[in-house]
């Protein structure tokens, strides 16, 4: 009787367990399938998303939107441009965007040591770091990208010049961005005139149909001076003067460029002459009273010894006898010509020293003369302690810098001595002044003619 019921008992103990069992295995099924049901609506979300996402890129492209990057290879550091521009009816291309980089190092600096490989790695691996934090993955193949050199690689010998073009173009094929060894080069001064007038007047909109007049420019570099305006002469009273089709209007562009009138390259020459003459001791464009080890533009083994005098007119003078020397100085062949161009954007290391005492943007000849007579006559403690961060150079040259500017523009070129016809400025709605932008246009018009951008 006992056994029997021993038995009953298990026999339903067993019955409770499997029913227990077939609900579990019931709901484990009700769970998994509800997991897969989850898991698959992800997925379809997922890729619902993915083909959204790859759609409105794959529209925002073809509807027009096109890429290009501009390295310029100047001679007081290494620049980026990332643009990204609009593409109308498959003919005209208008800048949206610009985004801009600087490596405080040049080429020819990278070279001047047995690191030259490295050197110039470095330089490349932040450029090209800050373009591919623009420029999306899938947008880069067809990218294009150029390098351009100016004053900083004219200056070097031809063997030199290959060398550091050799080092990049090596840099760039390797790169995911559409790259040909053609694309890195040497432009010549008149170009890099020729490219920033059309940076300047493409940005301030002088080429619409509304506009009735253009502006002329002024870029002051390190190693070279460029002037770029429109002007009634043709060509052929004037090889400096190039023909230009932009918008159904014909252009007369005067573009020249002055190799070794950019401000780093004349302070070199400057303080060259003064070692050579035993005048480092009296230097009129330094501090008076102070004797300091300057280093003269940056480069290595660049470093001299100078007391100064700390004069304005002084360093004027000096200024006025080296340029003459270096550049046999002619006053009759500089005037202007035929122009009715009114205004001149300054821009480069003209903008840079005038921002530095924080002048206007139209400053005249006297706001100049003022600040330059005040630098230069002040205490080196002083000019070091409230100059301590000076754009694009070092607080011991101001006095110099302001100096040769204002020799530049009133004594050289014999600009407008109430300063009505000159702007000094960098940017325009955030977008900024050089010969890149220009270059960059032309380089990707070229290309739009041969189909290469669409």
């Amino acid at each position: 009787m006992d056994s029997k019921l021993r038995e009953s008992s298990r026999s339903e103990k067993n019955k409770v367990i499997e029913d227990q069992e077939s609900k579990n295995i019931s709901k484990l099924k009700l769970c998994s399938t509800q997991v897969f049901s989850n898991s698959l609506l992800y997925l379809i979300l997922f890729a619902v998303i993915s083909i959204f996402l790859y759609m409105e890129r794959s529209t925002v492209t073809s509807s027009g939107l096109r890429y290009g990057v501009i390295i310029d290879a100047g001679s007081s550091g290494t620049r980026v441009h990332v643009s990204l521009f609009t593409l109308q009816g498959g003919e005209t291309l208008n800048l949206e965007e610009d985004h801009y980089f600087e490596v405080k190092q040049s080429l020819s600096m990278c070279f001047q040591n047995s690191s030259s490989v490295t050197n110039v790695g470095y330089v490349f691996s932040k450029l090209l770091s800050f373009v591919r934090s623009i420029v999306p993955e899938v947008e880069r193949p067809r990218t294009p990208i150029f390098l351009k050199a100016t004053a900083g690689l004219r200056l070097m010998d031809t063997d030199m010049i290959e060398t550091v073009l050799d080092a990049t173009r090596g840099i760039l094929v390797a790169s995911e961005f559409s790259f040909e060894p053609s694309r890195a080069n040497v432009i010549d001064g008149v170009d890099e005139s020729l490219y920033g007038w059309i940076t300047v007047n493409s940005l301030m909109s002088s080429f619409s149909k509304e506009s009735h007049h253009t502006f002329g420019i002024l870029d002051l570099g390190g190693g070279s001076l460029q002037i770029a305006y429109d002007t009634n002469y043709s060509y052929d009273e004037d090889e400096s003067i190039r023909e230009l089709f932009v918008a159904d209007k014909t252009y007369h562009v005067y573009s020249q460029s002055f190799l070794g009138m950019g401000l780093l390259e004349f302070r070199r020459r400057m303080y060259k002459l003064l070692e050579e003459t035993g005048e480092l001791t009296r230097n009129p464009c330094f501090y008076s009273g102070a004797t300091e080890r300057i280093d003269v533009d940056g480069r290595e083994q660049s470093f001299v010894n100078t007391s100064g005098t700390g004069d304005f007119d002084s360093c004027l003078s000096l200024i006025n006898d080296i340029f003459t020397k270096e550049f046999g100085f002619d006053r009759e062949s500089r005037k202007l010509l035929n122009t009715t161009v009114d205004t001149f954007i300054a821009f480069a290391y003209f903008f840079d020293r005038i921002y530095t005492f924080g002048l206007a943007s139209q400053s005249s000849r006297s706001d100049l003369e003022e600040v330059g007579r005040y630098i230069c006559s002040e205490e080196w403690h002083v000019v070091q302690n409230s100059y301590a961060s000076v754009r694009n150079g070092g607080s011991e040259h101001l006095c110099f810098d302001m100096a040769y500017i204002y020799f530049l523009l009133y004594d050289f070129l014999e600009f407008d001595r109430t300063g009505k016809n000159t702007w000094f400025l960098q940017t325009y709605h955030g977008k900024e002044f050089g010969w890149s932008l220009g270059a960059l246009f032309h380089e990707m018009n070229l290309l739009l003619l041969e189909k290469e951008v669409l």
